[in-house]
């Protein structure tokens, strides 16, 4: 049977139905490897005045050490493994930022995930999803503010 209730370490009630759909997401994406995106992927925080502001999550973005990236849609918190195509190379990073907004992209990556890869410029990458503890229980905060 499956548990389809979000815990956190403090608490072990249920909260709301949003939590168990991205509990029931979080098992889908992980017991399933075909959930992987192909498309192109792009650095960011480099020569743009990224570099060092807060990202849409509150981080601050450190382009230069942080394995970290940006998507769309994907909930802060979510790791995903993305790998170059060109040469198989693979970089485990957490989605702190939203974007890219440019038609066509899928992840914004920062330079230290992009050099972890090979990647120079843009790349065509799979991003596939593992939901991380940490979107989990950013939910559970979530529920109790409302």
């Amino acid at each position: 049977m499956i548990d389809l209730t979000c815990r956190s370490a403090a608490s072990r009630r249920l909260v709301t139905p949003a939590c168990v759909l991205l509990t029931l997401f979080n098992l889908v994406t992980t017991a399933s490897p075909a959930h992987a995106e192909t498309c192109i992927a792009s650095q960011y925080g480099v020569g743009d005045g990224y570099d060092g502001r807060r990202t849409a999550s509150g981080a601050l973005l450190n382009t230069r050490h942080a394995l970290t990236a940006a998507h769309r849609t994907l909930p802060f918190g979510s790791r995903v493994i993305v790998t170059h195509l060109g040469n198989g190379r693979s970089v485990s990073v957490v989605i702190t930022d939203r974007g890219p907004f440019i038609h066509g992209r899928c992840i914004d990556l920062t330079r230290a995930a992009a050099n972890a890869i090979g990647m120079d410029g843009l790349a065509k990458v799979t991003v596939d999803v593992r939901l991380s503890r940490a979107a989990a229980v950013q939910c559970d905060r979530d529920s109790r503010r409302r």
